[in-house]
């Protein structure tokens, strides 16, 4: 697709660059962080809502993520692509359970994922549960993850391709 320039000429409406196809986007502060859990399992009991710990940083561009509190605070209004995810192993995998996972912006749920896993199944001992949305942030909201496990205990496995924490700005027009 072309758009017309001042000058009546025809000029591409994006950057085609080797790798793949860019959108122009304009001015964009950049923002965006992930964080794993490769230090310490995390233990989780039944029925007890638990903010999921994160503390390897792997990359902060603007400097938007607090490792020792696990907790994304954008430094501006935008809108904000959000993963959070947690690699679960059950203390008996042979009962049945679900894991929540939740994403809290300022104490408040703004999206969650419910999975159910059917106990004494043969290699399915080990669970991994990830939420995702896009979300309009404030500059200076704190944005958390947390974990249910309803129907049995069990521990966050240290595991930095199944618990993780990330988040990027979108550019937007009204961003």
């Amino acid at each position: 697709m072309r758009k017309r320039g001042n000058d009546g000429q025809s000029i591409p409406w994006f950057n085609n660059q080797s790798e793949g196809v860019n959108l122009i986007t304009g001015n964009t502060t950049p923002s965006a962080f992930r964080a794993v859990n490769i230090t310490a399992q995390q233990p989780v009991t039944d029925g007890n809502l638990t903010k999921v710990s994160y503390p390897n940083e792997e990359f902060d561009i603007g400097n938007v993520y607090s490792p020792n509190v696990s907790t994304f605070i954008p430094q501006v209004n935008g809108i904000y692509s959000i993963t959070g995810s947690v690699f679960f192993i059950p203390a008996n995998a042979a009962i049945n359970h679900r894991i929540s996972v939740f994403i809290l912006v300022n104490n408040v749920e703004r999206a969650r994922v419910d999975s159910f896993f059917v106990g004494g199944i043969a290699g399915g001992v080990n669970h991994t549960a990830s939420v995702n949305t896009i979300l309009q942030l404030q500059a200076s909201d704190q944005v958390e993850v947390f974990v249910l496990a309803r129907g049995v205990s069990g521990i966050i496995q240290i595991d930095d391709e199944g618990t993780h924490f990330e988040a990027a700005r979108v550019s937007s027009p009204t961003t």
